[in-house]
């Protein structure tokens, strides 16, 4: 497995970390996205799961037998509603305590205006474009920790 060191970006094969941070899931159509959010969670010893649509999202959710601490979740994409995704997520008690930040291209006032904000799983709103620093203190924050680049 490639790992990239956070300090320097330089390559590093090395074997899974004995302890992953926290699993996230990470939802969006658009493939480069996808893979290098996945890709800089990896390299700051986040487990990952990615899906490419709400449903692939929603099938992955069922067939898991862990939760993902955070779902990572785009709002503009084909097939299932966000909105409808919220809600079985919501009314599924295993996942109550599942984080959701949204990663997305559309305007926070647009979401509210939609009701996608209230849910009280929702926890950050992160309009693309977006920095990598922003992404990684919303999924430190939403499982709890403190982050790195705060002690830097």
């Amino acid at each position: 497995m490639v790992w990239y060191r956070k300090e320097t970006g330089e390559e590093e094969v090395t074997t899974a970390p004995a302890s992953w941070r926290a699993t996230v899931m990470v939802v969006d159509d658009e493939p480069d996205v996808l893979l290098s959010v996945t890709q800089i969670l990896d390299a700051n010893n986040y487990r990952t799961i990615g899906a490419r649509d709400g449903y692939e999202c929603l099938m992955k959710l069922r067939e898991r037998g862990d939760v993902p601490d955070v779902l990572l979740l785009d709002i503009m994409m084909p097939g299932l509603s966000t909105k409808d995704l919220l809600n079985y997520i919501e009314s599924d008690n295993r996942l109550s305590n599942m984080k959701i930040i949204f990663l997305t291209a559309i305007h926070s006032q647009e979401a509210e205006e939609i009701g996608l904000l209230n849910s009280r799983q929702v926890v950050d709103f992160i309009e693309k474009p977006f920095t990598v620093r922003r992404m990684l203190e919303a999924v430190e924050k939403a499982i709890g920790k403190e982050s790195d680049s705060e002690s830097e």
